[in-house]
């Protein structure tokens, strides 16, 4: 009687995609090792990078009744559009019937490629950053990252807007001609950032530290406080919602209201302002402007950010630029001064001490 034949074991193979993953792992092990955290932040922001967007503009989102009309109004005419045109493309091909099913899953499709679209301009700024960052990564130092840059460019749009429609800078004379009394550049600034209800609540006719005022001003603006400052938004003793902005006080103080296009040292080369760590006002107290020529985390009435050598500034022209504390001060004093007549070009190098003539 034959004996049944023992099976042969055949040792498997290892596929090419196996290979590439251990090896992949094990690079980006090597390289955690070696102190190189580029890969390992690319990687973040490409599987959740989307989260933090979410997080950091859900926060900020106004969520009014127009938005929403709006909003419903154009899916409802879009998805009438791919019903109409889809059902008049089945026809002409065949006798099927095009489905409401089909209408919304590619209206569907088309808000997700919009999204992605715009999600890939971010992720690819986002990716540049990582790469040229030389420090240890952190999730915390992506949010301190991007946070307050998403913040400036807020309030470059929003001094865009106040520029365009009464044609000067805000600054200076904070005051209208039926206000007796002034108030903050920031309180002038709030319809133009999406706070149009907590600015009609503000008395002009009254001082901002009237009574009456206080329930406005002792309200938190996102786009004023930098919560990844660790620092309170509030005042402990009078209760006034602080800001980590201040203005820039060569641009403030000047006598002439500047426009965008009336400075002579040119917009794009002079600070509006920028972010302050310490003496923080409330937002809607008036006078709040400081001395750039100070330096970066030089003095506590001076510009700053807590554990950072890197500060985010508004220029004039509504663009947003970071400079690091090492900066030349003579680079400063040109930046500072909207009529200083410096000869400087902002695009070069801002180690270069040569770079202003």
């Amino acid at each position: 009687m034959n004996e049944p034949e023992t099976p042969v074991k055949t040792r498997k193979r290892i596929s090419f995609y196996e290979i590439l993953i251990v090896g992949s792992i094990s690079l980006l092990c090597f390289l955690f090792c070696a102190g190189v955290y580029a890969p390992l932040q690319m990687l973040f922001y490409l599987g959740l990078g989307w989260l933090t967007f979410i997080s950091s503009n859900v926060q900020e989102a106004e969520w009014t009744l127009e938005p929403w009309l709006v909003g419903i109004v154009a899916l409802m005419i879009g998805f009438g559009a791919i019903h109409f045109s889809g059902q008049k493309w089945l026809l002409a091909k065949s006798e099927k019937i095009w489905s409401v099913k089909n209408s919304l899953a590619l209206l569907v499709l088309t808000l997700i490629l919009c999204v992605s679209g715009f999600s890939a301009v971010g992720l690819s700024k986002n990716l540049i950053w990582a790469w040229s960052d030389q420090t240890p990564w952190s999730f915390n130092d992506f949010q301190a990252y991007v946070y307050p840059r998403n913040q400036f460019r807020k309030l470059g749009d929003a001094t865009r807007d106040y520029h365009e429609e009464l044609h000067f800078l805000p600054g200076y004379q904070q005051t209208e001609a039926s206000t007796p009394y002034p108030h903050s550049w920031q309180t002038h600034l709030l319809p133009y950032l999406n706070q149009k209800e907590l600015s009609r609540k503000v008395r002009m006719d009254l001082p901002w530290n009237h009574p009456e005022n206080k329930p406005v001003f002792t309200t938190p603006v996102s786009p004023y406080s930098d919560r990844y400052q660790e620092q309170s938004l509030i005042d402990d003793q009078t209760g006034y919602a602080l800001t980590h902005i201040s203005g820039n006080s060569h641009l403030f103080t000047h006598p002439e209201r500047y426009s965008i296009e009336s400075i002579p040292d040119g917009a794009s080369n002079t600070i509006l302002a920028g972010e302050i760590k310490e003496n923080l006002p409330p937002w809607g107290k008036p006078g709040n402007w400081r001395d750039p020529m100070l330096g970066i985390n030089k003095s506590p009435h001076g510009f700053g950010r807590h554990g950072s050598n890197r500060v985010y500034f508004l220029m004039a022209d509504g663009s947003v630029q970071s400079f690091n504390e090492d900066v030349p001060p003579q680079i400063f004093k040109a930046l500072s001064t909207p009529a200083g007549g410096e000869e400087f070009q902002l695009g070069r190098s801002l180690n270069d001490r040569n770079s202003l003539n």
